[in-house]
């Protein structure tokens, strides 16, 4: 639970800025269901089996009870739906994860962190850039299940893609990426998972 409320921490609006409209109730909160804790904001979300039996909303800083529902099924994509999937072991998501943290601080302030992944059955490849800087990963170990001829470009925030694999390798021995063009990433671990949103490509 230590993990999840520290991952949750950096997801979620602990802070109101008095110069911009309040924050929704829910992107301050815990929102527990069905056995588990779930924490979003309008990027990404992460869960985590509840240690209590808890139902609905509360505040992350207060404790404060809201009346108010999450439809969280709603939210997580079918893994029949997905094109590829990629397993990381800890020894995998480490090595992603180091190359993938110092993007975020790379982009200009006010620039949204985006990078592209292309996942296929040969390798994943990741590429930043900018006007100031163009970089590229490739990782041929890191190749995902899918067929030959089956690969799936997607462009996400980098930020909210490290949170996601810094919680789920301390929660996880291994996990399970599940990608479609067109609904957002699953990520599936032990009693753990995440869900992050695809950005939309300016160039369509």
């Amino acid at each position: 639970m230590k993990d999840f409320l520290k991952a949750a921490g950096k997801i979620l609006v602990l802070k109101q800025d008095p110069n911009k409209p309040q924050v929704p109730c829910i992107l301050r909160s815990l929102y527990y269901t069905g056995g588990k804790v779930y924490a979003t904001d309008r990027a990404v979300m992460i869960w985590a089996a509840a240690p209590s039996e808890q139902e609905g909303a509360y505040d992350y800083n207060t404790g404060e009870r809201y009346d108010i529902k999450l439809n969280v099924e709603r939210v997580i994509p079918d893994t029949d739906k997905s094109v590829v999937r990629l397993t990381l072991n800890k020894r995998g998501a480490s090595m992603l994860l180091q190359a993938l943290k110092p993007l975020p601080k790379l982009f200009d302030k006010g620039e949204f962190p985006v990078i592209t992944a292309y996942w296929s059955y040969r390798d994943l490849t990741v590429r930043a850039h900018s006007e100031a800087f163009d970089i590229a990963y490739q990782f041929p170990s890191l190749g995902a299940v899918s067929g030959p001829d089956e690969a799936v470009c997607t462009r996400l925030m980098a930020d909210k893609l490290v949170i996601v694999l810094e919680y789920l390798l301390h929660v996880s021995e291994c996990f399970t990426i599940y990608v479609s063009p067109k609904c957002p990433v699953l990520f599936l671990g032990d009693s753990a998972g995440a869900v992050l949103a695809l950005c939309k490509d300016p160039a369509k």
